[in-house]
């Protein structure tokens, strides 16, 4: 088996190992977008609870009933609904971020996962360019030839 075909093959696997990677990582980035979907559900159905209420105790009851895990003490929910609501409406804002955030991943990696196929040797291209240059009558020319990549047999991606 020469070079070229054992550098064909190598790239073959690592091309399916880098595949089969992206394609695990895309899945769990949409689990987890799920997942905080799903949260973002619980808080906003949370708050909604949240702004009905009229009595500081039934407001105890409902934050220590949500899973909000607030860092505020209840005997301070007395003095102030404000400051369990900006809690509330800072929560679900992160994790909105968060779902944007694991959105532009998923991007990024289904465009690697486009890439992924491409000859690292020729970048896709397929061909390479070689320039000589020649000397005539005191100007320089410059030749320009194409040559076949022998990786990817001029195609630019590894099949």
């Amino acid at each position: 088996m020469s070079n070229l075909e054992t550098r064909r093959i190598e790239l073959k696997e690592q091309i399916r190992l880098e595949g089969k990677r992206l394609k695990e990582k895309k899945r769990k980035l949409q689990k987890k977008i799920k997942d905080i979907k799903r949260y973002v559900k619980n808080l906003e159905a949370f708050y909604t609870e949240f702004n009905q209420v009229t009595t500081s105790k039934h407001l105890t009851e409902i934050v220590t009933k949500g899973q909000l895990n607030t860092k505020v003490r209840p005997s301070f929910f007395k003095m102030s609904k404000y400051f369990v609501e900006k809690e509330i409406i800072q929560r679900i804002n992160k994790t909105k971020r968060e779902i944007f955030e694991c959105q532009s991943e998923i991007e990024k990696t289904e465009e690697q996962q486009k890439n992924v196929k491409l000859c690292p040797d020729c970048h896709g291209a397929g061909q390479f360019k070689e320039v000589n240059y020649e000397r005539e009558d005191g100007l320089i020319h410059p030749s320009v030839k194409f040559l076949k990549c022998l990786v990817c047999n001029g195609k630019g991606i590894i099949e």
